[in-house]
């Protein structure tokens, strides 16, 4: 998958939040990340993002197998629930989450 397509952000995912605040990676997701054995971590600045570089707004992110476990201060934040939307934006080497219905807000 291009980087931004002509400056215009993609929605690579839209994934469904569980009860105990996880939500899949897709391989899309996986791939444009290019995690390998590379740590993920969750940066809240503007907006909450996740990439493969560490930040002083950035906590080391959970994954569980293909799963991320999202913080309760994300989900307090993104205004989640169980069986909520998570759509995942292309950012420059990072991928936006965003709640579903507010994906199309620029960061």
């Amino acid at each position: 998958m291009k980087d931004v397509l002509n400056g215009i952000p993609q929605v690579m995912a839209i994934v469904r939040v569980s009860g105990n605040g996880k939500v899949s990676l897709k391989k899309e997701v996986r791939d444009y990340l290019g995690t390998g054995n590379e740590a993920l971590y969750l940066n809240e600045q503007n907006e909450i993002l996740l990439t493969t570089r560490e930040s002083a707004s950035g906590n080391s992110a959970q994954v569980q197998g293909n799963r991320l476990c999202l913080p309760e201060e994300v989900v307090a934040k993104l205004g989640l629930e169980k069986g909520s939307s998570v759509a995942m934006i292309q950012r420059e080497k990072a991928v936006a989450l965003k709640k579903d219905g507010h994906c199309c807000e620029m960061g």
